[in-house]
């Protein structure tokens, strides 16, 4: 009788803590222990519970964060653009510009960059990209110069949050001289 009084005193708790855990694991940093005991275990809980606090915190913190550095002023970008746009609009070589421009394709940092190079003409290449976990912005993009001598195969945007916060763009272009 009393093995199992103890048994229950540290497996129910210990089965909340799991439960709380996994809650945290999924993203859900609301999850609390409510267990108020002095013993090891309520320190546990304890500890757990300002953990989830900071963590949630920290989160969110990040999360505004980076929408200000979306939302951020685009003079940054637009020197960045103009500066790549010289030192690449004379060049004789086939060109692609890949990656994370932080700027949306009607934005004035991608339109510089239009003047020279360009994006893939398919519906895909405008899909949402950020963020990974509710994509509602496209500010990843593939543009190259020479339109008439490259063929866009495949281009496609893989959503996979545990990576980064940005969706995966993949493609297939075909440079023919």
């Amino acid at each position: 009788m009393i093995a199992m009084q103890i048994s229950t005193t540290i497996t129910d708790p210990m089965s909340l803590l799991i439960k709380n855990l996994e809650r945290g694991a999924t993203g859900d940093y609301s999850a609390r222990m409510n267990y108020q005991s002095r013993d090891e275990i309520g320190q546990v809980a304890s500890f757990f519970n300002q953990f989830m606090e900071r963590l949630g915190l920290a989160i969110h913190e990040r999360e505004q964060l980076e929408q200000q550095w979306i939302e951020k002023d685009d003079t940054d970008r637009i020197m960045q653009a103009n500066t790549l746009l010289e030192k690449l609009k004379d060049t004789e070589y086939p060109t692609i510009v890949v990656g994370d421009l932080n700027a949306e394709p009607d934005s004035e940092p991608i339109q510089i960059l239009l003047k020279e190079f360009t994006k893939p003409d398919i519906p895909d290449a405008y899909l949402p990209t950020w963020s990974s976990e509710d994509p509602s912005k496209c500010i990843d993009h593939i543009l190259f110069n020479m339109p008439k001598k490259w063929k866009v195969i495949d281009y496609e945007v893989l959503c996979e949050n545990y990576a980064t916060d940005h969706c995966i763009v993949i493609a297939t272009l075909v440079f023919t001289p």
